[in-house]
């Protein structure tokens, strides 16, 4: 038997999902023409703008070359100072102290001079009695010589009896222990006079090694000092650059050197040198060559306006070398690749130069050649920097065109 119901059922089921089907169907056609009526974005082109740099204008001088160099401040003079007597310290001057300024001839300690001066008294008492010894011997002389006059032609006597005859040899001891006394008393104040010990020249010292009663012997240490009318400040600098220095090897004058300590004393504060002397050597880690400057009254004893220079202070210098001829001096950043410099040229690009590096230091690099006066010098970095690239000049502050 058919079944009947089938058709029916399927019809039931279309007139069920005939509506969603509907709903599909204008939503797709509605999507489908607002796609179609959207306008199409057009791609455009980048402009490409020039980098904005600043520049400065070339103008090449004259100027006087600056080497900087570092080093360290040494003593000119340092001494040990030792005891030329024996004996027991007797007293200590005030200036005997570490750190005391003792000018020259200043007392700084006093040994027991007692044994000394009894010495002397001893020394004189024998050269009082060699004296008369020797006007003894010169009186029995002189008798001698009345005796010999009347016997001279009857003896017939030779040089060498004639000397024994007027007593010459007791003469000659008499002279010779006169002399001998004098020596030693000459000695013996001498050494009565070592017994007070002074500043040797004006100095500082440093380390005192005795105090009063401490028994020395001849030879001792008593302190260390040091000189404070000069001290020295041992510069390293490339042996390169001593071409540009004047070294006073044939009695001109040393270059004048400015020393800085700008932890210490601050900016804008310094200490006048002038280089003394070229060290024969290298130094052995840096291959460095070594000057001497010389740096007067480095304490400021004499002007305490000056700020102080202290032994062993490590130290900036800045040493005045010879005058250049016609050089451009740039910061060394300004330098590529230390020998190129970039330079905006009349057409707003970029131009690649390559002038003669004279000198290059620390911070400024000295050129010759490669430069026009008025040249623009590009100070600024670039990212990518390319042989004729456009550029853009600021002014003051504010872009301008070239």
């Amino acid at each position: 038997m058919t079944d009947l119901t089938a058709p029916s059922r399927l019809r039931r089921h279309l007139w069920k999902v005939a509506p969603v089907l509907i709903v599909m169907l204008i939503a797709g056609l509605a999507v489908a023409y607002m796609m179609s009526s959207t306008t199409k974005a057009r791609r455009t082109k980048p402009v490409q703008q020039a980098p904005l740099v600043e520049v400065t204008t070339a103008a090449p001088g004259n100027p006087r070359l600056t080497i900087e160099a570092w080093g360290t401040v040494q003593a000119a003079r340092r001494i040990t100072l030792q005891s030329q007597v024996a004996g027991e310290v007797q007293r200590i001057g005030p200036a005997l102290e570490p750190g005391a300024h003792a000018p020259q001839g200043e007392l700084l300690l006093q040994i027991d001079p007692a044994d000394y001066r009894l010495a002397v008294r001893q020394r004189q008492a024998d050269l009082t009695k060699a004296r008369a010894d020797l006007a003894l011997e010169e009186g029995r002389r002189a008798v001698a010589e009345q005796e010999f006059a009347l016997l001279a032609k009857e003896i017939g006597a030779s040089e060498a009896q004639r000397r024994l005859m007027l007593r010459e040899p007791q003469r000659e001891t008499a002279r010779a222990a006169v002399a001998s006394a004098e020596a030693a008393l000459a000695a013996a104040q001498l050494d009565l006079k070592r017994t007070t010990v002074s500043a040797p020249f004006n100095a500082l010292v440093l380390e005192r090694l005795v105090n009063v009663g401490t028994r020395v012997a001849n030879g001792a240490n008593l302190a260390t000092l040091v000189d404070t009318d000069t001290f020295w400040v041992e510069l390293a600098v490339p042996a390169a650059s001593l071409q540009w220095l004047a070294i006073p090897d044939n009695g001109e004058d040393g270059s004048p050197v400015a020393i800085h300590q700008e932890r210490v004393w601050g900016a804008g504060q310094y200490r006048e040198g002038r280089v003394i002397r070229l060290r024969g050597d290298l130094d052995e880690k840096g291959r460095m060559a070594r000057l001497l400057v010389a740096v007067p009254d480095p304490l400021a004893l004499t002007d305490d306006s000056k700020p102080r220079l202290l032994l062993g202070a490590f130290v900036r210098a800045e040493i005045q070398g010879r005058q250049l001829e016609d050089v451009l001096v740039l910061e060394r950043n300004w330098v590529r690749d230390g020998d190129t410099v970039w330079v905006m040229d009349g057409a707003g690009k970029l131009a690649v130069r390559r002038p003669q590096v004279v000198y290059s230091g620390a911070n400024q690099v000295y050129l010759r050649g490669g430069l026009e006066p008025g040249d623009r010098i590009v100070t600024s970095e670039l990212a990518v920097a390319v042989e004729g690239m456009p550029l853009r000049a600021a002014a003051s502050g504010a872009e301008s065109r070239p």
